[in-house]
């Protein structure tokens, strides 16, 4: 084996000596710069051409940072039908580096290989070397190649340059019958950030099979500005009560990315709100909840108290869709002597809810408090699992202890036991109170039937970190 590598770290000195010696022996003559770039350029192509393994992997490197100029890209690039497959997926790579277009005649030709792993490297290259007209051809391989095909397919149309490659994303998207590509288009759009395409989205956030509905809505939310926030009003009136949701998350969502928004007297929410009248109003109103701020709050607190049920029915929705905390006392107290069986169940969820966002300006103590009123006042142990699965979100020891309340109860268990490996996962907070985690973990472990959770509380007992999946922070 050590003769192997010697032989092997051989050759590399010997091929790396030799194109030292052309690049500092060139004179400072034009011609004999042209010989030395020409003798370069023949001692790469004879490596990638070879069979040495070594010596080709150096020549692609030299590919990637020393051949300069379009003539090299173009000599290089008649190479790739005279390689085996694997030769031709190197080189293709090594051109995408590059980012020299000259080489995308060949990248298109060697795109037809019968070898998949060639067709996938050329269609990688089209994502950094082509150009719109190669639109085309991505979105067919995005929706009739081999798996591997479609997902470097999709790769490449977001990195597609072209100034006009937006404007062919909508007439593809609104031109296309098939709802999966539209969807497949859509997340592409939202990943190039195509913000132009918004129009056409709020279109098909109206008029489109229900998967792209949603997923138009959900992109302009990623997209939009609060310019578009009247033309998510209008999608959300034109929507039916069930499906709603979606662009209200699509307003929030712009608000979230404008946060100075909602602390404006009227922003455009409210504007569009007010213009509305009747049963509109009512409709929108749960967005306003969404977004929240003082003058929504106003606004809201007109429907809870209206003395018709019908009317402050929907203000207890709006209320229940919160974005802060500051509600709490009023779920809590409708949780605590509901007007409604519906009411309650509404409450519950959104007390349960926000007692576990993030609130700088909320004890952490009073958030677990609310939830501990929540498990207190639960009519079922699906409740008390609602409460369980927020629990780690009140990052404090007292939800450690309050967890350990339930970890022997058999419906509870493996729920108490997730909440508590969930907080152990906060090394400050596990470290400051290290003997009660270390109990609590044994606890786990004798308890817990979940192999992952198990495995969790050990590696947390050995000081150690969880990288699994759906892991928080």
């Amino acid at each position: 084996m050590m003769f192997f590598r010697c032989v092997t770290a051989r050759r590399l000195m010997i091929g790396l000596f030799s194109i030292t010696a052309l690049l500092s022996g060139a004179a400072d003559s034009a011609s004999a710069q042209d010989n030395a770039g020409d003798e370069l350029l023949g001692l790469i192509t004879e490596w990638l051409t070879g069979s040495d393994v070594d010596l080709r992997t150096l020549a692609l490197e030299q590919v990637r940072t020393e051949a300069k100029g379009t003539a090299a890209t173009q000599r290089f690039a008649t190479l790739l039908p005279t390689l085996p497959a694997d030769g031709q997926v190197g080189l293709l790579q090594a051109l995408a580096e590059r980012r020299d277009g000259a080489a995308r005649p060949a990248v298109l030709d060697i795109l037809k290989s019968e070898h998949e792993s060639v067709r996938v490297a050329a269609l990688r290259c089209l994502g950094d070397l082509g150009t719109s007209e190669d639109f085309p051809q991505l979105v067919e391989r995005l929706t009739s190649g081999s798996e591997a095909e479609r997902t470097m397919a999709a790769a490449s149309l977001v990195r597609l340059p072209g100034d006009d490659v937006p404007k062919l994303f909508m007439d593809q998207i609104a031109a296309s019958k098939e709802p999966k590509t539209q969807v497949k288009l859509i997340d592409i759009v939202v990943e190039r950030r195509a913000a132009s395409v918004v129009p056409t989205l709020l279109e098909l956030g109206v008029n489109s099979d229900l998967s792209v509905r949603k997923s138009a809505l959900a992109a302009v939310g990623q997209l939009g500005s609060p310019e578009h926030i009247t033309n998510l009003v209008t999608a959300l009136l034109a929507t039916n009560a069930k499906e709603r949701e979606w662009p209200e998350k699509a307003i929030l969502a712009i608000y979230n990315r404008h946060p100075e928004l909602a602390k404006q007297p009227i922003h455009p929410l409210l504007e569009a709100f007010f213009e509305l009248s009747g049963d509109d109003q009512a409709a929108v109103l749960p967005a306003v909840g969404r977004v929240g701020g003082t003058r929504a709050r106003e606004v809201v607190d007109w429907y809870l108290k209206h003395p018709y049920p019908f009317v402050s029915d929907v203000g207890w929705r709006a209320l229940s869709l919160w974005p802060d905390a500051s509600v709490a006392p009023e779920l809590l107290a409708a949780v605590e002597k509901p007007a409604s069986d519906q009411r309650r169940a509404m409450a519950f969820k959104a007390l349960v809810r926000v007692a576990g966002l993030a609130d700088e300006s909320r004890d952490v103590l009073q958030r677990l408090d609310w939830l501990k009123s929540a498990a207190r006042l639960a009519k079922n142990d699906d409740e008390r699992l609602l409460v369980l699965k927020r629990l780690s979100a009140v990052r404090h020891v007292e939800s450690l202890r309050f967890a350990m309340d339930f970890v022997e109860q058999p419906t509870l268990t493996e729920q108490a036991c997730q909440a508590i490996v969930e907080l152990a996962h906060l090394r400050w907070l596990r470290d400051e109170f290290k003997d009660e985690f270390m109990a609590a973990l044994d606890r786990v472990q004798t308890t817990s039937r979940d192999p992952i959770v198990q495995e969790r509380a050990q590696r947390y007992k050995e000081g150690k970190t969880w990288t699994g999946p759906g892991v928080g922070p």
